[in-house]
């Protein structure tokens, strides 16, 4: 059967990387593009479902505090509004694929596999969980659960991970980063990659979705900076929740992801990879634009728009802008 996808979220950082490789037919958005969608009030009645064999749902509240402190509106969008689109898909036999995140879990030992018992302990984290333990009420787990933690790009000066860190140290301005926030990075790439692969060989369940190390927020710091050739004094260590003590961000979030490695027998960029490659970014555009008579910016200077819904502190950042 030929695989004809719907993309839900497609002006969101995943959905977004994920049309631009897919280039589906039908895809959605909060606002603009061809066919518009809220998750607040969703409806797919406009999209000819029976012409679509796969729907992702990229689009989710993501900013952890403001989940926190309007958790009925975020529930809304992040559990029921989900489940409402997941019910329009199976009930057109179209076959739907969610992302979790690592923040199903309460972060006090890591290294969790599918099996571990859900353990969240804030807002977002619990409607995370909520929506896997619901989804298959409706689809009798004919279904696709990607439980994620923290995505990044390579790409240059569009704010997420690596890219945010490289372009701080760059302009010589303080870094503050949690010492005590262990997670596993993945890279962008890799996860369109696995998608269409999953896809494309019908399979279903759940699986953790991380890269195979366990890093800290501080680690990854330090390390750039050191590719970078860049004093690592700039990079501050702290307490990740002492950031918002309000309320609590689960510390070790690491996932065990070998089971979707050796199911598609793929093994994902590895940190260092990626740092180097950050690295090399920006060496590249320093010495591009200083032949070119074009200086770096200045402290303060905007090197780009951030995700609307991305919390730029957690991990497993899935959003709509």
């Amino acid at each position: 059967m030929k695989k004809n996808i719907l993309i839900i979220g497609s002006h969101g950082f995943i959905g977004k990387h994920l049309a631009k490789s897919i280039q589906p037919k039908y895809y959605t958005s909060r606002k603009g593009g061809p066919y518009t969608l809220d998750l607040a009030k969703p409806s797919l009645k406009t999209l000819p479902l029976n012409e679509i064999s796969h729907g992702i749902i990229a689009a989710a509240c993501t900013n952890i505090p403001y989940c926190e402190k309007f958790p009925q509106e975020t529930h809304q969008i992040n559990v029921q509004g989900t489940l409402d689109v997941v019910k329009e898909l199976v009930d057109h036999g179209t076959f739907p694929i969610v992302l979790s995140s690592d923040y199903v879990f309460d972060g006090v030992k890591g290294d969790y596999t599918e099996a571990s018992p859900l353990s969240p302990i804030n807002s977002y984290g619990k409607q995370k969980a909520e929506l896997e333990c619901r989804i298959g009420e409706i689809t009798n787990g004919n279904h696709l659960i990607l439980r994620l933690s923290k995505i990044y790009s390579l790409e240059r000066d569009d704010g997420t991970l690596l890219d945010e860190m490289a372009s701080t140290l760059n302009k010589g301005l303080p870094l503050q980063v949690a010492t005590d926030q262990i997670f596993c990075p993945l890279s962008i790439i890799d996860l369109v990659k696995i998608v269409l692969q999953l896809i494309e060989n019908n399979h279903v369940g759940l699986y953790n979705l991380g890269s195979l190390d366990k890093v800290s927020r501080f680690h990854l710091a330090k390390t750039l900076a050191s590719a970078l050739k860049l004093p690592s004094t700039k990079v501050i260590p702290i307490q990740l929740n002492s950031l918002n003590p309000s309320f609590s961000r689960p510390l070790n979030t690491s996932l065990c992801s070998e089971k979707i490695f050796n199911l598609l027998d793929y093994t994902p960029l590895s940190v260092k990879q990626a740092i180097t490659t950050i690295a090399n970014n920006f060496k590249c555009k320093e010495n591009c634009t200083r032949s070119e008579g074009v200086f770096p910016m200045k402290p303060g200077d905007s090197a780009t728009d951030f995700e609307a819904n991305d919390d730029p502190i957690a991990a497993g950042a899935i959003g709509e802008k």
